[in-house]
């Protein structure tokens, strides 16, 4: 709509049915009616044999596309688990809890003792929306993975290759008794150099029936929107904390089950009015794990856009389209505010569940912010009509080109040398001070001035 809205034409270019459930029924390209507006491709991530790949398109730098090569290492729950694994050992930061892939872990000698040190896991599959999704005790674990003692649905759950065996965080952040996650917005647009950004706008989910560590009742701890808006006749949490409700009267809130989501800036000035100083670090150890996340990710985002690259015959990022892709972060919060991974979607919802003005809102926004960005929405006309600071990297490259080789005159050549960057570098440089410029509510994550980062 927003596309729409700025003067594009919509023209469809794959005519393949359904990748996925929840997934657009093909892509589309976005041409400019406006001026200087480049084009922008808009296509799924997921791909079956017989439709086009995105992967294989020779594209050309004015383009954009909503994609970035490798992303699966993230998107995919199992290859997420491998993506994250030496990023932990390395680093010494759990991000992800403790998780397996399980048909991997069944061929481990000491499967069985790492099953018994939890009393309850979750089982995940690939399938999005909380399908897939279950919990259960090692007991039953331990006797599927013996005989097959177990029900037809989990026995047919532990047979997947790509199943997902995860540490089950039992003394989740509570509010009114309800457990709930964090829906994050990041942002990336490349991995060498790796730029990314977290939008500070998203949302708490809750679950629908107040939460007990002992019970396997799945409206207890699935927090997915898609789940939860189907509930009926939910608990009500009420008296479960005196202090959540005057602090939500305060902020002018209304507590779970009555509401099934908050805005992120909402749960935020909650949580640090409920627990003061502590509280009030959230934010950054939330933009702190998405950073750790990208890094884990950086080598094989990476590898994959150089062998991507290689394949449709590009030499470097600047010679190819400008990239961007959207990831949902699902984070739990623990009772000790330590924010937890749940999992990555790079095809995330972004229609109105809820249907409220703030959801609106804030998805709206964040798209917005996201298109700009991108570059993908042509910028509005300004009064001064001076060209952006960026601009002049253009010209350094100009007087490059015109250069006839006899001498650097600390100019930027494009063959490069000891002294000046290469012409794909100063294009990375253009780009990332685009992005920087118009990123609205995006915090540029990396790269960075900030001493942590």
């Amino acid at each position: 709509k927003l596309l729409l809205a700025a003067g594009f034409e919509e023209r469809p270019m794959i005519a393949a049915r359904s990748y996925h459930s929840h997934v657009g029924t093909h892509a589309v390209l976005v041409n400019g009616s406006v001026a200087e507006a480049p084009a922008v491709l808009v296509v799924p991530n997921y791909w079956k044999p017989g439709a086009e790949n995105w992967r294989t398109w020779r594209l050309a730098p004015s383009q954009r596309i909503n994609r970035v090569w490798g992303m699966m290492a993230l998107a995919v729950k199992d290859s997420l688990v491998d993506t994250l694994r030496a990023h932990t050992e390395l680093t010494g930061r759990p991000l992800l809890p403790r998780s397996y892939i399980w048909s991997e872990l069944r061929r481990t000698a000491g499967w069985r003792g790492v099953v018994a040190n939890e009393s309850r896991w979750l089982l995940k599959t690939p399938a999005h929306r909380g399908q897939g999704l279950r919990l259960v005790t090692s007991q039953e674990l331990l006797a599927g993975g013996d005989s097959g003692g177990v029900g037809a649905s989990l026995a047919g759950l532990l047979r997947g290759k790509s199943t997902v065996l995860q540490q089950y965080i039992s003394d989740p952040l509570l509010v009114n008794g309800h457990k709930f996650s964090l829906r994050l917005y990041a942002l990336v647009t490349c991995a060498a150099p790796l730029r990314v950004y977290l939008h500070g706008d998203g949302f708490a989910l809750f679950a629908s029936d107040v939460y007990d560590a002992g019970s396997l009742e799945r409206y207890s701890f699935i927090t997915n929107a898609f789940v939860n808006r189907k509930r009926t006749g939910a608990e009500d949490g009420a008296g479960a904390g005196g202090d959540d409700s005057r602090v939500a009267a305060e902020l002018g809130l209304a507590l779970p089950p009555a509401s099934q989501r908050w805005g992120l800036t909402r749960l935020l000035s909650f949580v640090s009015k409920r627990h003061g100083a502590e509280g009030l670090g959230v934010r950054r150890a939330l933009e702190r794990l998405v950073l750790h996340v990208f890094v884990a990710a950086a080598a094989p985002l990476a590898r994959a856009a150089a062998e991507g690259l290689a394949a449709v015959g590009v030499r470097s990022h600047a010679d190819w389209a400008a990239t961007f892709e959207l990831a949902a972060f699902d984070v739990l919060l623990g009772g000790d505010l330590w924010p937890w991974l749940m999992e990555i979607n790079t095809t995330p919802s972004l229609s109105l569940e809820g249907g409220d003005a703030e959801e609106s809102s804030i998805k709206m926004g964040m798209l917005k912010d996201l298109l700009s960005l991108a570059d993908a929405l042509p910028e509005p006309p300004t009064a001064s009509r001076r060209p952006p600071p960026e601009a002049r990297l253009e010209a350094l490259m100009r007087d490059n080109e015109r250069d006839g080789g006899g001498g650097c005159a600390r100019r930027w050549r494009v063959g490069g040398c000891a002294h000046c960057p290469r012409w794909a570098e100063v294009g990375e440089l253009w780009r990332a001070a685009a992005e920087k410029r118009r990123g609205g509510k995006f915090v540029q994550l990396s790269p960075s001035a900030d001493a942590e980062w």
